[in-house]
């Protein structure tokens, strides 16, 4: 049997959790383009701490205008947490500058890791749904019903993952926040942002140019 948690009080803005340290989300390092500002909030219910963490970033096409934002959102609950989650709370807000999402519905992943063991005891994927700017399971009971077989584990993280596309309106920059939000509360935020250059209409788009050796 784990050993009793303990929590320790430190100064302001920093807490840690005594048994050990949250895992780090790294399974976007591979991105070809990866521009994050990852946030941790913290959440204390008595002496349980509950972790969300949230990374996202940009691959974008060979256009230049399109981007896929792939977002990972790790949530750090004990396992006993899971039979009272809201699944029909948004999985997530984003806000976009200067671009459009490309479509209104989705996949997303979703594992649940076992953190005594470390192992991935369960993997799914779900549909979802964009309502104003939240992101929604589009079968929320069917969520809740899966998460509830990983009610008995102790300690767990929930992992989810998913990558909209987005278009760009027009040249420059152009960005998208990504917040955990549940039940009126943002837990953390990304930001990701992204450089859009046109095709120059000057350009020849003949195969043999005139005037050109």
């Amino acid at each position: 049997m784990p050993p009793p948690r303990k929590c320790v009080t430190l100064p302001p803005a920093v807490l840690i959790y005594e048994r050990r340290t949250p895992p780090m989300y790294a399974s976007i390092g591979l991105l070809r383009k990866l521009i994050a500002v990852p946030l941790c909030a913290v959440l204390l219910t008595g002496c349980h701490v509950r972790q969300v963490n949230i990374q996202g970033g940009c691959t974008q096409a060979p256009n230049g205008r399109t981007c896929t934002i792939s977002i990972g959102i790790v949530v750090d609950p004990p396992g006993s947490d899971l039979s009272s989650f809201d699944t029909s709370q948004g999985l997530m807000a984003m806000s976009l500058s200067n671009a459009t999402l490309s479509s209104t519905t989705g996949n997303f992943s979703l594992r649940v890791k076992d953190l005594t063991t470390g192992s991935i005891v369960g993997q799914q994927s779900f549909g979802y749904v964009v309502r104003g700017s939240s992101f929604y399971a589009q079968d929320p009971t069917a969520v809740h019903n899966w998460l509830q077989q990983f009610a008995g584990y102790s300690d767990v993280d929930v992992l989810v993952d998913l990558a909209p596309t987005a278009e760009t309106t027009s040249a420059g920059s152009a960005s998208a926040i990504t917040s955990a939000v549940y039940l009126g509360t943002t837990y953390a935020s990304s930001t990701v942002s992204w450089e859009y250059t046109p095709p120059d209409p000057g350009g020849c788009g003949t195969p043999i140019c005139p005037n050109q050796d």
